[in-house]
């Protein structure tokens, strides 16, 4: 059974539950002492959650996609956030940056934006 005291980090306890339950794939939770599913929260953002009972992310989203805050990401490259043309998505990012001035991007999918050529 579990020993008394707060319900562990990725988990939450129900009230008169014995076992802690982990927090569902795509969630997790940083601190100890959740009571229900509702505890746990979506990935950070610039992260994925890919397994159950997470404490932390399981990575971070990878270059030239990335991973909102908001959303479930499973993947450190999430199909449907792939970066756009005209921005850059470095390793970690939770939304796409747009190319500075002086700079552009034609391609998806890249963590970099290219000089404007001089003239």
């Amino acid at each position: 059974g579990f020993c008394s005291g707060p319900c562990p980090a990725g988990y939450f306890c129900q009230q008169g539950t014995v076992q802690p339950e982990p927090c569902p794939i795509g969630t997790m939770r940083a601190y100890t002492g959740g009571a229900s599913v509702d505890d746990c929260g979506p990935c950070l953002g610039g992260s994925f959650c890919v397994n159950l009972g997470l404490s932390a992310p399981s990575g971070v989203c990878a270059p030239g996609f990335y991973c909102p805050a908001s959303t479930t990401s499973l993947t450190p490259t999430p199909a449907e956030y792939r970066c756009p043309a005209g921005h850059m998505c470095v390793a970690g990012s939770a939304a796409p940056v747009p190319c500075p001035p002086g700079t552009y991007q034609h391609g998806e999918g890249s963590d970099e934006c290219l000089v404007c050529p001089g003239g």
